[in-house]
């Protein structure tokens, strides 16, 4: 979906002409008046009891009751990112403010930014009228760049963004003709392999038909961000309580499908060398073998196996093989060999599968490369010989190990948390299916689940910074991993956690969950980390899912 449209200067000059204005300097959280017109300073006061003075510093993280904070945030983004935006902003219960930021001036030395603002309405909601950003939050999980808040009858619609903490929503757009305007923006910000399918698929018609007969309409596309797409995911649903209106939300998901792009690759790229395996005659030589006599002829060696000295032909291909071999095979190899190079073992694995096969390491030049070995009969106008083919797979089985050490580390990324390590929602929903099969299976399973939530994120993102959150979320996963020492813990949304305590801690469980507490306890007496807690245990009648849920309530109980 598109962002605000852009718009002249001459037609943004017309429009907030005589509204409440002001030009604001900002640098980091601070950020202070230049120059405002006589209707912005009523404005601020009528609405926050400021008086406006210019070169006063105001500080975004200190508005008095939290009045404010949607606004000031807006404008320190506007200042760091340079992106024009509009903002709503609800003051008290029923009275909402519109206002316009747009970054017009940086200063290259200090850094600071100049901020024009203009208000554009103060609305007054009508009870029951709209969507508020805690409906629209239940409708959809939090994990949105945007969303869109649709009337299905006059295709009106509201797009929100939602902050770093995904808890909170801003509105960005307000537009109508839905559809029309999605079409119109696929054309423009979709990526052009994508904007086909993504144009036939988002229709009012297919949408409505897919909800009424599967309750959610979703879609995985690619948008055109830069020089590079990025692979976002689309999930629509109707309200809970109007089915009138529907919710559109827009997620990035370009890191999962990037992960998922390399293990296919990987696994075509395996299948790839196995068929040039096949189709390959890159021997190193060729015996053929009198299957009654034993009696052997070697052909057409290369240059390294014919350096190894072994005898061209002989009376008996395996007594040969084996005295050979403790010579010319890397030793950990030897005994193997010896025990599968045997002729009753070769011949009966021919008579049952038409060929045998065997892999080992050569010693050339005192490095081992491995070797394959096949043999079959064939029907020669003399009899049956026994055709026995040595061939170099030396590179084939590296391939095959770099391969298999590529996916490994592809798996293991893919259940990852970035940013903490610890492992992430996908190897949670693994680790629940487990334990689910387990039970069914009839194994006396015993495990509790403990879900941690971090308290403060938001305030944390809003006055210091995402990168300030994100060290309250590596600092709580430390505690967390600490007390709970003998389970695997998994990072289950932004600021959750959740450890599934089995063995010594399920034993122990009600201990380590007061443990946290008590840490939390002294940590908010020094502003330390805080957690609040939920321990729930399988009663051997629940699934997973229902000991997740229980666990959750009592920590939203505690907090």
């Amino acid at each position: 979906m598109a962002v605000l449209a852009s718009e002249g200067d001459e037609s943004l000059e017309r429009y907030f002409h005589g509204l409440p204005m002001a030009i604001m300097e900002v640098n980091g959280t601070k950020a202070w008046y230049k120059r405002c017109n006589r209707s912005y300073r009523d404005f601020m006061k009528r609405i926050f009891g400021a008086e406006i003075e210019t070169d006063f510093v105001i500080d975004g993280n200190d508005m008095p009751n939290r009045q404010g904070t949607a606004f000031m945030g807006a404008i320190m983004r506007c200042s760091h990112d340079g992106n024009r935006s509009l903002i709503d902003e609800q003051v008290d219960e029923k009275r909402t403010i519109h206002a316009f930021m747009r970054r017009i001036a940086v200063n290259p030395v200090t850094g600071s930014a100049a901020v024009a603002v203009a208000v554009l309405a103060e609305t007054e909601a009508e009870e029951g009228a709209g969507a508020s950003y805690e409906s629209i939050s239940r409708a959809l999980s939090s994990d949105y760049m945007n969303l869109y808040y649709v009337d299905l009858e006059t295709e009106e619609f509201i797009e929100y963004t939602s902050d770093a903490s995904r808890e909170n929503l801003s509105v960005e757009r307000r537009g109508t003709d839905f559809f029309s305007a999605s079409a119109k923006d696929a054309n423009m910000f979709i990526y052009k392999e994508d904007r086909e399918y993504f144009l036939e698929s988002f229709t009012k018609e297919n949408i409505l038909r897919t909800l009424d007969e599967q309750s959610t309409f979703t879609l995985s596309y690619r948008l055109q961000v830069g020089e590079n797409p990025i692979y976002v995911s689309m999930k629509a649903v109707r309200m809970p309580t109007d089915r009138g209106h529907i919710i559109i939300g827009v997620s990035n998901v370009d890191a999962q499908m990037r992960q998922k792009e390399e293990m296919a690759r990987l696994q075509a790229e395996q299948i790839t060398y196995a068929r040039i395996n096949a189709l390959s005659r890159d021997y190193i030589c060729i015996y053929t073998v009198n299957p009654d006599t034993d009696r052997y002829v070697e052909y057409g060696a290369t240059a390294d196996y014919s350096g190894l000295n072994v005898p061209k032909e002989g009376d008996d291909f395996y007594a040969t093989s084996r005295v050979q071999s403790e010579r010319v095979l890397w030793p950990e190899d030897v005994a193997r060999f010896q025990e599968l190079i045997k002729k009753e073992r070769i011949m009966e694995e021919i008579r049952k599968n038409g060929i045998f096969t065997m892999r080992y390491r050569m010693n050339i030049d005192g490095e081992p490369r491995y070797t394959g070995l096949k043999a079959t009969l064939i029907e020669e106008q003399d009899g049956p010989q026994l055709i026995i083919g040595v061939t170099d797979i030396d590179a084939q089985v590296r391939r095959e190990q770099e391969y298999e050490r590529r996916l490994a580390a592809a798996r293991s990324r893919a259940h990852l948390d970035i940013l903490t390590g610890v492992k992430n929602k996908s190897a949670y929903e693994n680790m629940s299916h487990n334990l689910d099969r387990q039970v069914e299976g009839g194994q006396d399973v015993h495990y509790a689940i403990a879900l941690c939530r971090v308290d403060g994120l938001t305030e944390v993102n809003e006055e210091r910074g995402r990168e300030a959150g994100d060290q309250l979320i590596r600092d709580a996963c430390v505690i967390v991993c600490n007390v709970f020492k003998h389970s695997p813990v998994f990072r289950v949304a932004g600021d959750q956690f959740a450890a599934v305590a089995q063995g010594h801690d399920y034993q122990h469980a009600d201990e380590l969950a007061d443990e946290l507490k008590e840490i939390s306890r002294r940590n908010r007496e020094s502003g330390g980390v805080v957690i609040s807690c939920g321990l729930a245990k399988y009663d051997g009648t629940a699934s997973v899912a229902s000991v997740f849920e229980r666990a959750d309530r009592l920590c939203r109980e505690e907090k």
